[in-house]
């Protein structure tokens, strides 16, 4: 399956399936690199940006032990974390989940300590949520070549819920300051705009 995504000012590099940005297709989507584009987030991505930046003061990747959850109560059922791990040439290679909050568990199911490329086929997101795994894949490439927050908006959740849009937003930390090795997510499910 050949796909596309329109990225904006993105290096091509392939990675996790072998794909460039520019040969992914996420229907009506885009990614924004929120660093440049803060207006372009969502009121609630903004409250979490501007958590993380009150923690780093704007002057180094977070880490895991800035996200304090009862400092977020309000967002944490649209939070999520993702470990990254590498292949020898830096590429991202699989993705870990290492939590999910209560609001994406109702929508996608349980995904809490599963990988996104290893276990029986019929379990790998891909082949669960098309969609969402080229969604996740290309918004956390994104992430790790800007090394800054980027968001995705989606018109449609996919093909079977058009009635639905989606905005995703990931969040670089790095637990030495260099190496971006945890995604912080937030996503926001809601009724598509007629």
């Amino acid at each position: 399956m050949q796909v596309k995504v329109k990225v904006q000012e993105l290096k091509e590099v392939k990675l996790i399936d072998g794909l460039s940005h520019q040969e992914r297709d996420i229907s009506g989507s885009s990614i924004i690199d929120l660093s440049e584009k803060i207006n372009k987030a969502t009121a609630l991505q903004k409250i979490l940006l501007d958590y993380f930046v009150e923690k780093t003061n704007g002057s180094r990747l977070a880490r895991r032990e800035d996200l304090i959850p009862s400092e977020i109560i309000k967002l944490l059922p649209n939070i999520s974390l993702f470990d990254l791990f590498y292949g020898k040439n830096g590429e991202i290679i699989d993705m870990h989940f290492r939590l999910l909050g209560t609001a994406l568990v109702k929508f996608y199911g349980e995904w809490t300590g599963k990988h996104l490329n290893q276990g029986p086929e019929e379990e790998k997101l891909v082949n669960v949520f098309p969609a969402t795994y080229h969604r996740v894949i290309s918004l956390a490439e994104a992430c790790v070549l800007n090394k800054a927050p980027v968001s995705i908006h989606s018109e449609r959740v996919s093909e079977d819920l058009p009635h639905l849009q989606l905005n995703s937003m990931f969040i670089p930390m790095s637990d030495d300051g260099k190496l971006i090795n945890i995604l912080c997510g937030f996503t926001e499910i809601s009724t598509a705009k007629s």
